[in-house]
């Protein structure tokens, strides 16, 4: 069961589909299990049947500081883990640290720019604080619509 505010309207029932695409792939969580074949997969269908998602107004309490979620996962023999997170992974109240950022970043933008592309990108965005103009990121865009 994966609760949360209730402001978010579907989204938890995406959320709850998020989770298991990720608990699926047994890796982090990437642009990959958004394609139609994991989408589709029988696991994470069958594992997405045996999901609750509820919202919990007491979760609503602390937003906008705080964005809980709380999932409980239950086993076959009834035994359950319940774990519970004030703020997600990533706000800024629980940053990324440089090299997650950049493993994200790159498990996002490889498949769709490739290796070299993101490497150039990547550069750009990191030497941003120096550059005088954003003109090197622009660049970049500019290459992916040829």
């Amino acid at each position: 069961m994966l609760e949360q505010g209730g402001r978010l309207g579907d989204g938890g029932e995406r959320l709850g589909a998020l989770l298991h695409r990720h608990l699926g792939s047994g890796r982090r969580l990437t642009q990959a299990q958004f394609a139609l074949e994991r989408v589709n997969d029988s696991l994470v269908r069958q594992v997405l049947e045996r999901t609750q998602v509820v919202a919990n107004a007491e979760f609503d309490k602390p937003y906008p500081d705080q964005f809980p979620a709380r999932v409980t996962i239950t086993l076959d023999s009834g035994e359950s883990f319940t774990g519970t997170v004030p703020l997600p992974k990533g706000d800024p109240g629980t940053p990324l640290s440089d090299e997650a950022l950049e493993d994200k970043f790159r498990g996002n933008c490889v498949g769709l720019l490739g290796s070299a592309r993101t490497d150039r990108s990547q550069g750009a965005i990191l030497g941003l604080p120096e550059a005088p103009t954003v003109e090197a990121l622009l660049a970049g865009r500019a290459e992916r619509r040829r």
